[in-house]
């Protein structure tokens, strides 16, 4: 991906995120408008001396469903915020703009131990595998001293016996610059 466009991603996303931040903040601070009370009937009971019923087998016990008080309350109590739908919109879009983010990220954290692993298996070039010590004795030998180079190389073959590169190098000094093919096979066993 380009860096240009990387960039420009990282920095659209995260204006979104903080501007859709901003704005669950402002909409969940905001008060709720008042609930206005249900429609209360102005038509007031007769008031008389007219004796109750007095047939308590004639009375409804259970009020048909949909008919009653407790309907009023039901709605009022059900009723939903005005700001519920921003407050689940401006969460939708964090979420998803949260989920950008963190797919963004996961690609570049993912890329870089990708190369850093890489890097460390194939060292092909060789270049943090130099020894100062390996790195002076080629040097000598590249001035034209070379019986000074093989002795530096063999005292850095003692003290680093894993190092069997320079038991190979040794053998090519002997075999290419001294002309000792003999010497050269004794260092190639």
């Amino acid at each position: 991906m380009n860096a240009k466009l990387k960039f420009a991603l990282y920095v659209g996303l995260l204006g979104c995120l903080l501007a859709l931040a901003w704005g669950f903040n402002a909409a969940y601070h905001t008060a709720d408008p008042p609930v206005r009370p249900a429609a209360v009937s102005t038509n007031v009971m007769a008031i008389s001396n007219q004796v109750a019923s007095t047939n308590p087998a004639a009375a409804v016990t259970n009020p048909p469903a949909g008919h009653g008080s407790d309907l009023g309350d039901e709605a009022t109590l059900r009723q939903t915020s005005p700001r519920m739908g921003r407050l689940m919109g401006y969460g939708v879009a964090l979420f998803f703009t949260l989920v950008g983010l963190a797919v963004l990220i996961g690609n570049d954290v993912s890329r870089f131990f990708a190369n850093r692993v890489e890097d460390f298996i194939f060292n092909d070039n060789l270049d943090g595998m130099k020894d100062p010590e390996y790195e002076e004795a080629e040097h000598v030998w590249a001035s034209g001293h070379h019986l000074d180079a093989i002795r530096l190389m063999r005292d850095y073959l003692k003290r680093h016996p894993r190092e069997q590169y320079v038991a190979l190098r040794i053998a090519e000094i002997y075999e290419t610059d001294l002309h000792n093919h003999l010497a050269a096979a004794l260092e190639y066993e």
